[in-house]
């Protein structure tokens, strides 16, 4: 499909991505911004797979509700196949990103690879599944975010074999994908981006033997300074049958978290921004003080006299001393440390509620969702409360340690008494108690 092309009221601007029977376009509508439009692939001689795929993304993203995955805005059907018009997030795909990074560092690498596990951990609940995942699926944006695209499948049965080494053993030889099948693909993700390699690279006509039979490369010879933990991760997800495997995708999230907070405790989108900010792609965020993330930094240390080193200490004492009071100060007036969390120290809570939901964290009420940003929540051990008048309270009990995120995606069990109207989102009602400052 050519530039300048209209698919419905909108302007094709270029092409984003070309999947074996679906195309991702970048397209506006007069002065309004930019969305993606995903429709059929031109020039199919059946459109009929498409269509059924396309159908089938309609029907799950309507029930997916997750940060990691565009929203729907519209769908448009005025051709031989819908076409879905997603929100445009501007970002970078990470096949593109790989052309000039060639390589990611490990830290980044995990961050990209939690948020794409938990991404597709979502996407299953919903009874979603796909052919296969690969570089040209992850997008990732100048603000740390990223996004994934392609979810859904054409229609049950053996994936696309045009690209086998994104394919797991059990897809090659026909069987049905499920949630082990992807934590073998997020295995392969994670050595493609620590290595800028294919797992079981080489000659095409023995990629899919070599998927089926042959172990991968250790990551050790293909790159260095990976952690030890991240290196068993890797393998781990690799293995070729399934049961081998970690059990699910919250393993995988869970594992590599533990592994990422032993490297550093910088939050995922700094370490996601900089991997573009690296290749000239974003500006980056600014990094908070992090001992682990400067570790072997270019830069020699300064020689700084003795007694310039003493009068600069008495100086940080007295201004960390203001800083502990005015901290202090703060926290008296605002209540018990909660979901604003503190500085450098807070984990993050993200929550999903539908249709929507007050949240209450011990016993304080902070915020309506749907909360567009993660919440900063102090370490330790925590008790949530998601309300709604209609439903039972959901109550859960977490424990953060410093850097982690916990998400909590619900369905609250919502129950309108006969003849009652559905009662109004909070934000909506004059009489809604305002919201704590941010």
């Amino acid at each position: 499909m050519m530039e300048n092309e209209a698919v419905g009221p909108y302007q094709v601007l270029e092409t984003v991505s070309v999947e074996r029977l679906v195309v991702t376009l970048r397209a506006r509508r007069g002065r309004e911004p930019s969305v993606l439009i995903k429709t059929a692939k031109p020039g199919l001689t059946n459109v009929a797979p498409a269509a059924r795929a396309l159908e089938r993304e309609i029907e799950v993203f309507g029930a997916l509700r997750h940060p990691a995955w565009p929203t729907l805005i519209e769908v448009l059907r005025d051709g031989p196949t819908p076409a879905l018009v997603l929100v445009d997030r501007a970002g970078h795909r990470l096949d593109a990103v790989l052309r000039q990074a060639t390589r990611i560092a490990p830290s980044s690498a995990m961050a990209i690879a939690i948020e794409v596990a938990l991404g597709l951990g979502a996407l299953h609940r919903v009874g979603g599944s796909h052919a296969a995942w690969r570089p040209s699926m992850v997008e990732l944006t100048a603000q740390g975010g990223v996004c994934l695209h392609a979810p859904v499948a054409a229609e049950p049965g053996p994936s696309d074999l045009d690209a086998p080494e994104y394919l797991s053993p059990e897809q090659i030889i026909g069987d049905e994908a499920d949630a082990r099948s992807d934590v073998f693909l997020i295995g392969g993700l994670l050595y493609r981006m620590l290595t800028g390699r294919s797992p079981f690279e080489g000659d095409r006509e023995g990629v899919s033997q070599r998927v089926r039979h042959a172990p991968p490369l250790p990551l050790g010879e293909k790159a260095v300074r990976i952690p030890s933990s991240l290196q068993a991760i890797v393998m781990g997800c690799l293995e070729k049958r399934r049961h081998d495997r970690f059990p699910d995708l919250a393993s995988v999230a869970a594992r590599l978290t533990r592994s990422l907070r032993q490297e550093t405790s910088l939050p995922s989108d700094v370490l996601v921004a900089r991997v573009l900010a690296e290749i000239g792609l974003g500006e980056g965020l600014p990094e908070p003080l992090d001992r682990k993330a400067v570790r072997g930094s270019a830069f020699p240390a300064l020689q700084v006299p003795r007694s310039l080193a003493l009068l600069a200490g008495v100086g940080a004492l007295v201004l960390v001393g203001a800083l502990v009071w005015r901290l202090g100060g703060d926290a008296a007036e605002d209540g018990p440390t909660g979901a604003r969390g503190v500085l450098d120290e807070s984990g993050h809570l993200r929550v999903l509620a539908r249709p929507w939901a007050e949240l209450i964290v011990d016993g304080r009420r902070i915020d309506v969702t749907p909360i567009g940003a993660p919440l900063a929540v102090s370490p330790g051990k925590h008790s949530v409360i998601l309300r709604h008048p209609s439903a039972p309270d959901e109550t859960r009990s977490i424990e953060l340690i410093s850097g982690q995120t916990v998400l909590i995606d619900v369905d609250m069990k919502v129950t309108y008494p006969p003849k009652a109207s559905a009662p109004t989102h909070p934000s909506a009602s004059p009489s809604a108690s305002p919201l704590p400052s941010r």
